[in-house]
């Protein structure tokens, strides 16, 4: 997936998500509602990079907060369904389209 399922939901339910820099997983995960981690990551940088967010519960809350409402503007199941059809009418039509 280029944009994992799994990701949205945890964002979505308010859980800070700790993900790789790997498709479109830089579109929602980010420094005010998670941890972007490298691909390529060793269990000590990881430990570093995620511990913050483990053992500080107001670092954690705000993230929580800007995750469930980064989804809830950018990521709702019903917008990004009918960008979907609008977009595949479009290719059907033939015509060309942008990512906006």
């Amino acid at each position: 997936e280029g944009l994992p399922i799994a990701i949205l939901e945890m964002l979505g339910a308010g859980i800070p998500v700790a993900a790789c820099d790997a498709g479109g997983v830089r579109e929602c995960v980010n420094d005010d509602d998670g941890v972007l981690l490298p691909i390529e990551i060793d269990e000590k940088a990881f430990v570093k990079a995620v511990r913050p967010l483990v053992v500080d519960s107001q670092l954690r809350e705000r993230k929580a907060d800007a995750a469930a409402a980064l989804v809830a503007t950018k990521f709702r199941a019903s917008d990004c369904r009918r960008k979907w059809v609008t977009k595949l009418v479009d290719v059907l039509r033939g015509e060309v389209f942008d990512d906006g």
